[in-house]
């Protein structure tokens, strides 16, 4: 591995250091991404498959009409997206920032609040709020952030489930750190 733009010396000082690093990342990185995009991927079939069209920014067609009524699993959809949401960012964001304290802490937080802020904006009562601010932006994010909070819905069950998502990612993270920490290959 050469590193441009660096003398042989400081080569020679980095390239232990990165190689370190990306070994040790590879026994629990690969896992967090694959198990973000299924949930991402769970996310976004609920999405396509169990919302109607009133209840989604993200399809302006699906197969909502086609299920049958007594789906059971209909109810949850409402719901388990935002766990999705929350578990597969809070995930990603680690593989980003690492296994420090400081870096779960960061990640968990972030995404607990971002999730329920989201959430909380779309109370009906912000809905003139937001057409106010956004209804006549010329950006395509403010277009964007328009249509999801005027189509969505507040609903107290999806911060609960934004909590379960966070927990679970928490649980799964704690879990690949005590691991990660009692290989004596890993430490630092």
């Amino acid at each position: 591995m050469k590193l441009k733009g660096l003398s042989s010396s400081e080569q020679v000082i980095l390239k232990p250091m990165l190689a370190s690093r990306f070994k040790r990342l590879a026994s629990w990185q690969p896992l967090f991404i694959l198990l973000s995009f299924l949930a991402l991927g769970l996310g976004t079939g609920i999405y396509y498959l169990m919302r109607p069209i009133w209840a989604s920014y993200l399809f302006q067609e699906n197969l909502y009409n086609q299920l049958p009524e007594n789906l059971a699993f209909r109810n949850l959809a409402f719901n388990l997206p935002s766990l999705c949401h929350s578990f597969a960012f809070s995930l990603l964001s680690v593989v980003i920032l690492g296994l420090s304290p400081w870096a779960i802490r960061f990640s968990l937080g972030f995404w607990l609040v971002f999730e329920s802020l989201a959430e909380i904006a779309q109370a009906e009562h912000l809905n003139p709020l937001w057409q106010h601010l956004l209804a006549n932006t010329d950006t395509s994010l403010g277009r964007v952030f328009y249509g999801y909070l005027s189509l969505g819905r507040y609903d107290p069950w999806d911060l609960l489930y934004t909590l379960f998502g966070v927990i679970l990612a928490y649980g799964l993270i704690a879990f690949t750190r005590r691991n990660h920490d009692k290989d004596p290959q890993t430490r630092a």
